[in-house]
């Protein structure tokens, strides 16, 4: 189903492109969340199977994302940013478990 509502910008997910702006947009929003989580995992050491599958569900969750989003793919398209959500929250998980670790 094509949304007609106008969305952040005036653009409308109309199939057509011009939304992608708008997509690119929400993946700069959530991409610092993810650099910075990345990089604190990858430099304190808590790499770890949690982590990894973060990584993967986050860049799965945007490369999904930003076409379905273009071709106004609805609810398939919220559940690509549930997704890569849920590889930010991994990130954080693996990231606060492995300092709870080192206090122990």
């Amino acid at each position: 189903m094509v949304s007609q509502r106008p969305r952040r910008g005036g653009t409308t997910s109309s199939g057509d492109g011009r939304a992608t702006g708008a997509a690119s947009a929400n993946y700069l929003e959530t991409f610092p969340y993810f650099g910075l989580l990345a990089l604190a995992v990858h430099f304190s050491g808590a790499s770890s199977t949690t982590s990894t599958w973060g990584v993967a569900l986050y860049l799965l969750g945007r490369l999904l994302y930003l076409p379905l989003y273009a071709f106004g793919v609805m609810l398939v398209r919220s559940l690509a940013w549930n997704v890569a959500t849920l590889g930010i929250v991994l990130l954080g998980y693996a990231l606060v478990t492995s300092v709870a670790h080192l206090g122990q």
